[in-house]
């Protein structure tokens, strides 16, 4: 059966495939996916994600790690040189066989087979603008527009590309552009205390409407800050960081783990990691796939699909009170319910008065929980307004 396109849904809020349901965004961060997998290890590596309900996959073509001037794991550039002595993006090198687009062709042709859609950048920002990455710089006006041109011909057939230009703040330059279908913010990998859902409230308040999600969250076993010293993000951050922006409007989430990125053979080094190979990325892609919080995103999808197949409405006042800090709590409406999320599991203050919330008979459910349907119940710890 062949996928069918994805596009925006009615309402302007969720995505939603050709026939009108609704698609549930379920991504993961596979920026090194082209560049550093063979395709046994690509088949791997998607098959894992498949199992665990994922729905998309993102990767770059022209990679992060040196991509541009290191080979694939088949020995291949992606670019020929220019006469400048640098790769050149208006020179993609399809000589022989085996290239390297035959291999970014067969991975895509691969997650379509497992009814996976492919968020396809173009190219690390370092690229063109190396203050972030090493480079090189290689891509001008013309080159650019003969890359871009050159690589939507090569993939406008593909029904499982979705084409993404950058993604980490989409709305602040482009929001108003007609192209642009939907919104991506990166709330990344600096704050201890997770804040997605200011970020993606932002967007979902921007007129003309249009989806948004967290295109990266912060990663599971990513330092935080960068910092070893500040310790690490884990299962219950990601928990946190998705639960946030999903009932803050969003149209999906991505999860990401530092390892899998990166497609890492096992512990290295990294910025801020001060030489010491084991404290910045701490296993290999391999061990990672498994890690609590990839394994729990799957309940994340049920979750959104049973109770707001269209998207949660953000609704602040379901809460009469709130905590501060890690124990915030967010709250949204869909289908028929009122929802509040608690990370931590304290009390919820609800206010009783609000219509078709039953307060006597909430359910909670706690971020330890993994199975949407198990629930916590814990009538005892409900406080609506005027009962404190």
């Amino acid at each position: 059966m062949v996928m069918q396109r994805l596009r925006i849904g009615n309402g302007g809020r969720h995505l939603a495939l050709e026939d009108g349901r609704p698609f549930f965004w379920l991504g993961d961060t596979a920026w090194e996916l082209f560049h550093r997998l063979t395709i046994e290890d690509a088949e791997h590596y998607l098959r894992t994600r498949s199992g665990q309900q994922f729905t998309v996959i993102q990767a770059v073509v022209l990679a992060e790690f040196e991509g541009v001037t290191t080979a694939n794991a088949y020995g291949r550039l992606p670019l020929k040189t220019g006469a400048n002595g640098l790769p050149d993006p208006g020179q993609p090198d399809t000589d022989g066989p085996n290239s390297y687009w035959d291999h970014v062709d067969a991975i895509i042709r691969l997650a379509e087979s497992l009814d996976l859609y492919i968020a396809l950048l173009p190219t690390w920002g370092d690229k063109f603008n190396k203050a972030w990455g090493k480079g090189p710089e290689i891509f001008t006006p013309d080159n650019a527009w003969r890359y871009g041109r050159w690589l939507g011909e090569r993939y406008r057939d593909a029904p499982n590309i979705v084409w993404v230009l950058g993604g980490d703040s989409s709305s602040r330059q482009l929001h108003d552009e007609p192209w642009l279908d939907f919104n991506m913010i990166q709330s990344g990998h600096g704050e201890a205390i997770i804040s997605s859902d200011a970020r993606v409230l932002v967007d979902y308040g921007r007129e003309p409407v249009k989806p948004v999600l967290d295109a990266e969250p912060c990663y599971e076993d990513h330092p935080i800050g960068f910092k070893a010293a500040n310790g690490y993000f884990d299962a219950a951050d990601v928990r946190k960081a998705a639960y946030y922006a999903l009932l803050s409007g969003a149209c999906g989430h991505t999860y990401g783990h530092h390892s899998v990125w990166a497609m890492a053979d096992g512990p290295m080094a990294g910025a801020g990691s001060h030489g010491n190979p084991g404290n910045y990325i701490v296993m290999s892609w391999r061990d990672a796939l498994r890690r609590p919080g990839a394994e729990q995103m799957r309940w994340l999808r049920a979750f959104g699909e049973r109770y707001a197949p269209a998207g949660f409405t953000p609704d602040a006042d379901v809460l009469a009170g709130n905590f501060e800090g890690y124990n915030r709590q967010v709250a949204a409406r869909g289908d028929g319910c009122s929802v509040v999320y608690t990370p931590s599991g304290p009390y919820v203050d609800v206010a009783a008065d609000l219509k078709g919330l039953n307060a006597a008979g909430a359910r909670i459910g706690c971020s330890s929980y993994r199975k949407v349907d198990a629930g916590c119940s814990l009538p005892n710890r409900i406080r609506c307004r005027g009962e404190r």
